[in-house]
């Protein structure tokens, strides 16, 4: 009952539009596949997910960026309204887009050397699939400021202490440590787990408002003379 997504796509798995299209298709086969109760993402590479692919993203107009701040909404989105439950395993870095990627599932689990954050109020944008409402509902109010706001990259154990990562596995056993978890819960009844879950997610989801409020900020963020400046370095 356990399925596994690996992404890979050289070098750091940025989110791309070609890349987004093939894991929105995945997800969506896994969505309408009954044999599966456990779904692991993890990365085929040194790291999960970089975030964006900044170097596709220089060469686009705004009309193209919010198209793929859309394509990227609509396919986290899609994983945290999967029933069975899903779990991110973290190795290396997990950055801006790859960070809020975790943030869709159900639980996270970072090997011991990895890092995450949230870089991009630094490049002159903010989050933009989901990091701002789903980040301060997962670590609070206060400790999600101060990550967005400082775009530090976060060490494996300041993750966990802070609740963002869940669990932490030695660089070697992070593999075997999602599959325990995934076993812990797999023995349990199918529909109480998807009953569960979806009772947990109706009592703290507004995700087409929080979705849409993210989405009026980040466009504000389109004309910033500290963003168009960082995209103009990365084109040269």
């Amino acid at each position: 009952g356990i399925a596994f997504l690996t992404i890979t796509s050289r070098p750091v798995n940025a989110l791309s539009v070609d890349l987004l299209n093939e894991l929105y298709e995945v997800i969506y086969s896994v969505k309408k596949d009954n044999s599966i109760n456990v779904l692991i993402i993890k990365s085929g590479l040194d790291h999960f997910c970089a975030g964006a692919d900044i170097k596709e993203r220089s060469l686009m107009d705004d009309k193209q960026t919010l198209s793929v701040i859309n394509k990227i909404n609509d396919c986290f989105d899609l994983i945290e309204s999967l029933d069975i439950i899903t779990i991110a395993a973290i190795n290396g870095s997990a950055l801006g887009g790859g960070a809020e990627l975790a943030l869709c599932c159900d639980f996270r689990i970072g090997s011991i050397s990895s890092k995450v954050g949230f870089p991009e109020t630094s490049i002159g944008i903010i989050p933009g699939a989901g990091g701002t409402y789903r980040l301060p509902q997962l670590i609070g109010t206060s400790k999600a400021k101060y990550w967005i706001f400082t775009g530090r990259k976060f060490l494996a154990q300041e993750a966990f202490q802070d609740g963002y990562l869940d669990f932490l596995a030695d660089d070697d056993e992070l593999l075997e440590a999602s599959i325990d978890l995934a076993e812990e819960i797999i023995p349990n009844s199918q529909n109480a787990l998807q009953l569960a879950k979806r009772s947990i997610r109706s009592a703290s989801n507004q995700l087409d408002q929080n979705r849409d409020n993210e989405l009026n900020f980040y466009k504000q963020t389109l004309s910033l003379k500290d963003r168009i400046d960082f995209l103009r370095k990365v084109k040269k």
